[in-house]
């Protein structure tokens, strides 16, 4: 390989042509939206291979559970 371009979102955000591992570094800014990566390899005759990876979103879920419910009661007349 003779370079390796990654993309976030169809974005360029780094390239690697020092050999292998080829990597860049990314922080996923919000992972509460889809995110696509893609990867292209460019061999020394000029071919290309891409490859895709989706993230789905992070799903945060709450839950709260009531064991009880605390009544103060007041007598206000006889």
């Amino acid at each position: 390989m003779q370079q390796v371009k990654f993309f976030v979102n169809k974005a360029l955000v780094g390239q690697d042509s020092d050999g292998p591992v080829f990597a860049v570094e990314w922080v996923d800014d919000n992972p509460y939206a889809a995110t696509d990566i893609e990867v292209e390899a460019i061999d020394a005759h000029g071919r290309s291979a891409r490859d895709l990876v989706s993230l789905t979103p992070f799903e945060f879920v709450e839950t709260a559970e009531v064991l009880s419910v605390l009544i103060e009661a007041t007598v206000q007349d006889r």
